[in-house]
C-alpha cells in the first residue's frame, strides 16, 4: 500500500515545480540530496521529473541587463 496519496504526490510535484524560496530554504534550486536521495529520487521518477534540470537562475537575476549584455557582445 503506497505511503502517499495522490494528493500528496501532486503537492511534492507543485512544490519541485515552484522551486525553493531562497530566503526561507537557502539555495535557489532543488536537489535530490536537498530532499531525500534515495525515497523522494524515486518518487521524483514517478512523476516524471528528469535528474538534469537546467541551470537556476539568481533569484535578484536583472532580464534586462542581461539583453543590454547580449547586445553589447561583438563575438
Amino acid at each position: 500500500m503506497p505511503k502517499l496519496s495522490d494528493a500528496q504526490k501532486q503537492e511534492i510535484a507543485r512544490r519541485v515545480d515552484t522551486g525553493p524560496d531562497p530566503e526561507h530554504d537557502g539555495i535557489v534550486r532543488w536537489r535530490r540530496v536537498d530532499l531525500d536521495e534515495t525515497t523522494v529520487g524515486r518518487l521524483l521518477k514517478e512523476l516524471g521529473f528528469a535528474q538534469v534540470s537546467a541551470r537556476a537562475r539568481h533569484p535578484r537575476q536583472d532580464p534586462e541587463a542581461i539583453d543590454v549584455f547580449k547586445k553589447s557582445d561583438t563575438t
